[in-house]
């Protein structure tokens, strides 16, 4: 072949002849001319050169020829060992397909060269499919040595500046006459293996989150790259934020997707615990920063990347809340994190990590992110018209929606927020070919059901009169499937409205109702998923609107649903009694039928308008079965399952409330306390049917034992916001109907004092509670659906995030009276109603006492209580309160338990007052009672134990009392045997380490401002702590301080002194705690060592 190749010389070949001018149209525009020098001088270099492929083909087979010369030449000179030796290396590092695959074509092309060109072809064409075959071995071997020339070096010496062979031969080649720039041809080197670093905790992904493996030959793998320890695949986090904000829009968008890769595997749990351990969270964090400003972004490929990786990462963080520990939603678990975050990245790594658990929350309260959603949803913004980006927004609303009370909100807090919404997934003709979106539907209701404020945004959007379009056309008359689910969402966003007697849709349910008559009387089999759904929606909001119905004048506005429209809905009821077989779906039709029965006047007998239409003894039956299997699912914590038996229990109760007095079982009562006391918000709200069974029945109770008193107690306890409702029916029961003597048997305390609490306390904590109502759930209603309030509180701790503090019946009356002048509730009390401030602490004080007879309570907390007491006098003069003997009496026996029991308790005071939920923090409070103690007490007995137990704590309050309020101190006329033994070997040991409350005890003690006679439990903590600092401190300016006090005033000062020693197992009085004759004669000769005098 290579002879009938002619060369020529390059520089004096012939021009191509140029082409002939074509000749001008006979009809038509005339030729073109050109005019533009530019254009001509293009046209004349786009104009190919003939027989440069030639040439260039003919220069490469004579290079190939002097290679193949120069090899053949080093290869006579090798001995025959040295062959061997070569061909062993070659087939080592290409292996023996490789090899083979070599001289199968080495044979082939002198074959090739040996023949007729004429068949040539015919040969190329036969062997083929065999050259193919060979093609994927060539690429396998290919890929496990570094690129090089196949030209056979000679063996040097290394030299560290020699340049890399494939960069040489690449550049001799290609550009001979080129400048050789190191750093601008270093990209071309070998690649070298990784650096020691890379191999330890340096985590590397690839472009789809997976952890790049560290073993030796990995860095042959693949995904290398220009950065930093480029012998390294793969890219660390702070390389892909790098490139996240990149100029170059295809990188940027890849490094966001990869970062999206990372996180939501991340949340999946899919990296092992050795991999979490490394995870750089700050980084982390910013990764969902970078995800979350893309989305403000002005490309839209750029926009799509974030909001793709941020709906991801917050849809999965739905379906987490059980992996976290203690069983925390991500909103409780974080609340902690985000009130102290300043919107910095300036936070701890373990801070990160626990704001991380939280995305939503993180991106919703620092970053705007209600706002970008709602610009992404202008008809202007750059996925407008998108619907796949679209849809990517609603999954956004729906978990901020879902998500807590604050990001829910927040999208409300947004202005035209909610009307985009309405307009852009649910606004569409029905029926039409538009795909409403029943997720927006849905998130609406999750955000109306947040609180009342948030419900009247949602009715100002008119969402419910746009979503009332979807039950025009019953789904049972279409066969669109998207039908059930719109009619299902609106039908629920009707009812969450209904909550707040916010009344809309009436008419739409009005429409259908003949429709639905007919079609669940018809019912032979057992109802598809989606029907029973459609019909428990139904009836849900048909029980909302006949609560409203019963008392109009609490609806928004008043009066707008009467009975006579929810009178003939009884209809479908009836209907469903005969079609509907399902349990859980005609329990929504009993729980319908006791709401209708309760308001409607017009049935007498309602026991045989029941016993008329329902098989009493089967819904007993019922009763008894899911009641058991309620028992046994709460035993193993499947709270979804035994949601559903709840339900039915629920509503077998209500229906069966009319007909006699029901006893719920009392296994089942206790199971359920357990649990909601230890549960998680999610499961709380799960298991809300329980509660309002166990609301009815202790509501039907009698409260004349200790036993029923206690379920009510403990029920209290345990409510939970969304609960208000609860707390107020079975608050004004117990404190109406506990008579006073079980009141005065249960506590002790004079049944007097149970009457007059009764008179006075009592409606005061009764008002007090219904005003929990005024932004919450409708005056009324009792929960009873697990739809209800299905968020978490953000700001809320999950450890007390009930709706009364522990001693709430103490609280209460003391919240009102510090702030009488304002108190809604003393406002609301009737005007007959007459008070003093002493009957009212006094009811409660005799209210909380039997509260915690009953339940038990933190000593603390109580403590915390009774020195709000004696705060009561902040600006008022005398000092009525604390000073009346009655409440002495009261404070007296109650200081003295309380003294015992905080030995074991595991609360302080800074926890109780933390945990009440108070702005102003222990230390405050203590400052307070401190001041007002030397102002108005006048050394009262009662008021100053209350001074001690704070002294224990920190160091902080000791100086508060001895130093800053030293004068005080004097007027403490309190002795030991008025504390517990163990309070007092507290408040001596350990020893004082604070040099000015040290200072402050010699000081007390060599001025004779105590005396033992006259204060002697505060003579004996200043003589303890004084004299035993005085010889065991290794501070030496202030032993000289101590002794120049405790030494040098007073002989008999510096006796007792020199003769007190104690001991913290042996402890003694100061008139017994007398020091060995060897201790005592040890002292005296360290006096004399020091060149002191007495």
């Amino acid at each position: 072949m290579l002879s009938d190749i002619v060369e020529k010389d390059v520089n004096s070949h012939a021009e191509a002849p140029a082409p002939a001018p074509p000749s001008a149209p006979v009809t038509g525009f005339p030729i073109p001319k050109i005019r533009s020098q530019f254009k001509k001088s293009r046209k004349k270099t786009e104009e190919p050169v003939a027989g440069t492929s030639a040439i260039a083909n003919a220069a490469s087979a004579v290079h190939d020829q002097s290679i193949d010369a120069e090899n053949r030449n080093l290869i006579a000179k090798m001995s025959k060992e040295e062959i061997l030796q070569e061909q062993e290396d070659i087939e080592e590092k290409l292996g023996a397909k490789m090899v083979e695959f070599l001289r199968k074509r080495a044979a082939k092309k002198e074959t090739i060269d040996e023949q007729p060109i004429g068949d040539v072809y015919e040969q190329q064409m036969l062997e083929r499919k065999q050259e193919d075959a060979g093609k994927e071995e060539f690429r396998e071997g290919a890929a496990k040595v570094q690129r090089k020339s196949v030209r056979i070096q000679e063996k040097q010496p290394a030299d560290d500046h020699q340049p890399d062979s494939t960069q040489r031969i690449i550049r001799e080649k290609y550009f001979p006459d080129a400048k050789y720039n190191e750093d601008q041809h270093s990209w071309l080197t070998s690649l070298p293996p990784p650096s020691e670093e890379s191999k330890g905790d340096t985590l590397r992904f690839d472009f789809h989150g997976n952890l790049m493996t560290g073993k030796k030959e990995a860095y042959l793998e693949g995904m290398h790259h220009h950065g930093l320890d480029q012998g390294s695949p793969g890219y660390t986090v702070d390389e892909f934020l790098m490139l996240s904000g990149s100029t170059n829009i295809s990188q940027r968008i890849l490094s966001l997707r990869s970062l999206s890769h990372i996180l939501l595997k991340w949340y999946k749990r899919e990296y092992t615990d050795e991999t979490v351990q490394k995870l750089d969270y700050v980084q982390l964090g910013k990764a969902i920063l970078s995800l979350r400003f893309a989305m403000s972004e002005s490309n839209k490929s750029v926009v799509v990347a974030g909001l793709s990786g941020v709906a991801s990462i917050v849809l999965e963080e739905l379906h987490l809340d059980k992996h976290l520990n203690n069983g925390l939603t991500y909103a409780e678990s974080a609340s902690s994190t985000l009130k102290v975050y300043s919107g910095q990245l300036n936070l701890q790594p373990s801070e990160m990590k626990e704001l991380l658990s939280t995305p939503l929350a993180f991106l919703t309260f620092r970053t705007d992110l209600a706002d970008t959603l709602n610009d992404l949803l202008k008809g202007t913004a750059v996925i407008a018209g998108d619907n796949n980006e679209i849809k990517k927004v609603a999954n956004i609303i729906f978990a901020l929606s879902k998500h807590s009370i604050k990001t829910a909100s927040e999208c409300v807090n947004t202005p035209l927020f909610i009307e985009r919404v309405v307009k852009t997934f649910i606004e569409k003709d029905w029926p039409s070919d538009e795909k409403p979106d029943s997720l927006a539907i849905n998130a609406l209701s999750a955000i109306a059901a947040a609180s009342r404020s948030n419900a009247s945004a949602i009715r100002s959007g008119k969402a419910v009169d746009v979503a009332s379009r979807y039950l025009t056309i019953p789904p049972f008359k279409t066969s669109r499937k998207d039908a059930w689910f719109l009619a299902i969402e609106s039908l629920i966003l009707m009812r969450t409205m209904a909550n707040y007697g916010i009344v809309q849709g009436v008419s739409a349910v009005e429409l259908i109702s003949g429709d639905c008559i007919r079609w669940l009387s018809n019912q032979k089999e057992e109802l598809p998923s989606h029907s029973s759904a459609f019909i428990r929606a139904l009836f849900e909001t048909l029980e909302m609107w006949t609560i409203c119905a019963i008392d109009p004048h609490h609806t928004s506005p008043h009066h707008i649903i009467v009975w006579t429209q929810v009178e003939s809905f009884i209809d479908m009821a009836l209907a469903a009694l005969q079609g509907v077989r399902d349990e859980l779906t005609i329990a929504s039709v009993w729980s319908y039928l006791s709401i209708w029965l309760r308001g409607n006047k017009g049935v007498a007998d309602k026991a045989k308008w029941l016993e008329e239409y329902i098989n009493i003894e089967d819904t007993e039956k019922t009763f008894d079965h899911y009641s058991q299997t309620a028992i046994n699912l709460l035993a193993q914590d499947d709270y979804e399952n035994a949601a559903s038996s709840l339900c039915i229990v629920n509503a077998t109760t209500r229906l069966l409330s009319h007909i006699g007095p029901y006893n719920l079982p009392k296994e089942l009562i206790d199971v359920l306390l357990n649990t909601v006391t230890e549960t998680n918000t999610a499961a709380y709200n799960k298991l809300r049917p329980g509660l309002d069974a166990l609301c009815r029945n202790i509501l039907q109770s009698n409260l004349d034992n200790t036993e029923n008193i206690h379920k009510a107690l403990q029920l209290l306890t345990v409510l939970r916001e969304g609960d208000e409702s609860i707390v107020v029916a079975v608050l004004s029961h117990l404190l109406q109907n506990a008579s006073p003597r079980v009141i005065s048997t249960v506590t002790g305390f004079p049944e007097r004092e149970a009457k007059a609490s009764k008179e006075t306390t009592v409606p005061l904590l009764i008002e007090t509670a219904k005003l929990m109502l005024v932004d919450g759930i409708y005056s009324g209603i009792s929960i009873h659906s697990n739809h209800l309030s299905q968020i978490s509180t953000l700001t809320i701790p999950f450890d007390a995030n009930t709706l009364l503090y522990e001693n709430w019946a103490l609280k209460i009356t003391l919240d009102e009276l510090s702030q009488s002048a304002n108190s809604e509730a003393l406002k609301n009390l009737p005007a007959h109603w007459n008070y003093s401030e002493v009957d009212l602490v006094m009811g409660g004080l005799t209210l909380q006492e039997m509260i915690n007879k009953i339940m038990g309570t933190s000593c603390s907390k109580q403590l915390l209580q009774l020195m709000r007491i004696f705060l009561l006098e902040l600006g008022v003069e005398g000092g009525e309160v604390f000073r009346n003997e009655r409440v002495q009496i009261a404070l007296e026996r109650t200081l003295h338990k309380v003294l015992t029991g905080l030995e074991n308790d595991k609360y302080t005071l800074e926890d109780a007052q933390e945990e009440a939920r108070a702005d102003i923090p222990f230390y405050q409070i203590y400052t307070d009672y401190v001041g007002l103690f030397e102002s108005i007490s006048l050394g009262d007995r009662n008021t100053a134990i209350m001074l001690f137990p704070p002294l224990l704590l920190a160091q902080e309050y000791r100086r508060l009392l001895w130093v800053d309020h030293a004068a005080c101190v004097k007027s403490i006329k309190l002795t030991w045997t008025d504390f517990p033994k163990w309070f007092v070997n507290k408040l001596l040991f350990p020893l004082e380490h604070n040099v000015d409350v040290i200072r402050a005890y010699a000081r007390a003690i060599s001025t004779k401002s105590l005396v033992l006679d006259i204060q002697p439990l505060a003579y004996w903590i200043a003589l303890h702590h004084s004299s035993l600092c005085l010889w065991h401190t290794q501070d030496e300016a202030l032993r000289r301080d101590l002794i120049v006090a405790l030494l040098s005033t007073h002989p008999e000062t510096a006796k007792m002194v020199i003769q007190y020693d104690n001991d913290e197992h042996n402890l003694k009085l100061p008139g017994q705690a007398k020091a060995s004759p060897e201790i005592i004669q040890r002292r005296l000769d360290c006096l004399k060592d020091n060149d002191e005098t007495l």
